[in-house]
């Protein structure tokens, strides 16, 4: 595991929050997207994380204490990766393990 690039994670967090199905529900990438955006607002536990969580399921964008929260969790994790401590990712959920390139470089591509 190595460590990720934190707008390459926004943006991918952004995409995924901007496609709805054309119902209007969520889909798996949105899902996976707030997901994300739960466990950095847990991990940093910023005031106005709940309603930050709130906005980005409703209108499908990032605020600032939503996107503030999900950099300083991925720096974490990646000063953690760089000590050799990958278990820190997995500490804050599996499901994150994703977002880290494996040492070739690639991720693994979604959560299933």
């Amino acid at each position: 595991m190595r460590p990720a690039n934190p707008a390459e994670i926004i943006s991918g967090i952004e995409h995924g929050l901007a496609h709805r199905s054309g119902t209007g529900a969520l889909t798996r990438e949105a899902v996976e997207a707030l997901d994300v955006v739960q466990h950095a607002l847990a991990y940093c536990d910023p005031a106005g994380g709940m309603e930050s969580w709130r906005n980005a399921l409703r209108s499908g964008a990032l605020s600032d204490v939503a996107r503030t929260a999900v950099t300083q969790m991925v720096h974490d994790l990646n000063a953690a990766i760089e000590r050799g401590e990958e278990d820190r990712v997995t500490g804050v959920c599996d499901c994150l393990q994703v977002l880290f390139p494996d040492e070739a470089g690639t991720t693994r591509g979604t959560a299933e």
